[in-house]
């Protein structure tokens, strides 16, 4: 049996002794009852102390009072374990937040006393590296003087230098590569007429059997030019893009707009290329 099950029992026994005895005390209450609240009154005593004495037994156990004291003592080591490893770790967490307070303030003070090395090292290292530049850079003005003197001396001795000190060579050579350029420009024009030659041979005109011109043949260019919607849809769709701002509907027509001369369907022949000739038809 558990402690908190003994518990209860116990206080059950203890509750059921007060009525008990309580009842017993009245005797006015016992005064009162006639006959039959008399019997039952007393089978409600007799049960109550049948109950008291079914319990009593129960607890007067030696076994199971040294099971419950165990019980209890082991509660009690438990607990104080628990205190004692909260303690314990509360300690530990003390000891490593002032360690780590400790840490920053060593990090800050290495870094403090370390910045004026380190601003030593960076200019003592700067000092070097121009020192370096410096004679680095009067070495190779010395060698680059030497360098025209020896080309003097070459030049006096009839030495040639393609790459400077000719303008004669340089001129030639700009001149060779204008030539070159004008070349390559004339053959790039050359494929890309040959190019329009062939997609137009491609393309070939579609005349209609009705289309005829009463004093001579009819002219392709033009032909291609004015009936071009006839060629292909894209055309088609191109040109009444073109003439789409122009039309009206009929319920909005401003007798003042000139626009209105245009009727709001399509017509033949095929309309003008571009908005400059549009405006000319108006």
């Amino acid at each position: 049996m558990s402690i908190t099950r003994t518990k209860e029992k116990l206080a059950e026994a203890i509750s059921i002794y007060e009525r008990l005895s309580q009842n017993i005390k009245n005797d006015s209450f016992i005064s009162s009852l006639n006959d039959e609240d008399w019997a039952k009154h007393l089978r409600t005593l007799g049960h109550d102390a049948a109950k008291l004495i079914q319990l009593s037994r129960l607890l007067d156990n030696e076994d199971l009072i040294r099971v419950l004291s165990d019980k209890q003592k082991k509660l009690k080591r438990h607990k104080l374990w628990k205190k004692r490893v909260k303690k314990k770790a509360r300690h530990q967490q003390l000891l490593t937040e002032k360690r780590s307070k400790q840490w920053v303030k060593e990090m800050e003070w290495k870094v403090i006393t370390a910045k004026p090395v380190v601003e030593k090292f960076e200019k003592e290292d700067d000092k070097e590296a121009k020192a370096k530049i410096k004679e680095l850079s009067k070495t190779l003005t010395k060698l680059t003087q030497l360098r025209d003197l020896r080309r003097k001396k070459l030049e006096n001795k009839g030495h040639f230098f393609a790459d400077d000190g000719n303008d004669f060579f340089n001129k030639v050579k700009e001149w060779n590569e204008q030539q070159q350029q004008q070349q390559q420009q004339q053959e790039r024009e050359k494929e890309e007429e040959k190019g329009k030659k062939e997609i137009e041979q491609v393309k070939e005109l579609v005349i209609d059997k009705q289309d005829k011109w009463k004093d001579m043949e009819i002219e392709k260019t033009a032909y291609a030019y004015w009936c071009e919607s006839n060629q292909s849809a894209d055309a088609l769709l191109r040109i009444r893009r073109l003439w789409d701002q122009y039309i009206i509907n009929d319920d909005v027509i401003d007798e003042r707009d000139p626009r209105g001369k245009i009727p709001p369907t399509y017509v033949t022949p095929s309309p003008p290329a571009n908005w400059v000739w549009a405006t000319c038809l108006l």
